[in-house]
């Protein structure tokens, strides 16, 4: 009581971590990400992950960005993120993540559209089936078979970037205060084009 009045209550102060497991990966592996929240009170897998626009009172979220270094004003890059485990211990939350830092669409396609004109020239060179090649050359099929690998494409931007969380409670006149957890560096490196792997040849 103070004045007669009773105390408001007080909670602890959140504190967020966002971690990799190493500072360099390749282009052709996802990257393993663990957010850890330290409040006994907030349980950070329940949070909205980057979500297009602010959810509603009450409803938490966290944002994951990940920037380009040096950033000069260069937007976030865009990322994919597949929850792989969430959990508690003690008085910290967490969720882990398998992140992708992917090549924009524009350049996925034309990797694909040479990957399928490499294969009508090897058709062409093997003598092989001509239902083969017409799949490889017809403008329908071919979009059709472009639409397939577009699917399962999987291919990081090379270069260096920072990776960053944000946690907000959102939660209207409370005392829990939205938290920033420090910048992770990490390197991409080249490995080799997606369809450039045995499987495709």
């Amino acid at each position: 009581m103070v004045g007669g009045q009773e105390k408001p209550a007080t909670q602890s102060p959140l504190s967020l971590g966002c971690k990799l497991p190493s500072q360099k990966f390749n282009n052709l592996e996802r990257i393993p990400v663990e957010v850890r929240l330290k409040s006994p009170d907030v349980d950070i897998d329940r949070a909205v992950v980057n979500p297009e626009a602010t959810p509603a009172p009450g409803v938490p979220y966290l944002e994951i960005v990940v920037e380009e270094t040096p950033r000069k004003g260069k937007p976030a890059v865009p990322i994919k993120l597949s929850r792989s485990g969430q959990g508690r211990d003690l008085g910290e939350s967490y969720v882990h993540f398998d992140m992708e830092v992917p090549i924009d669409a524009t350049e996925r396609r034309e990797k694909i559209s040479k990957h399928l004109d490499d294969l009508v020239r090897e058709v062409k060179t093997k003598k092989a089936d001509p239902k083969l090649l017409k799949l490889y050359e017809d403008q329908k099929s071919r979009e059709g078979v472009m639409a397939t690998f577009e699917r399962i494409y999987f291919q990081n931007k090379i270069g260096a970037f920072e990776l960053g969380c944000h946690f907000f409670p959102n939660h209207m006149n409370s005392l829990v205060t939205p938290v920033q957890s420090s910048r992770e560096k990490f390197v991409i490196e080249f490995k080799s084009d997606f369809l450039d792997q045995p499987t495709f040849h």
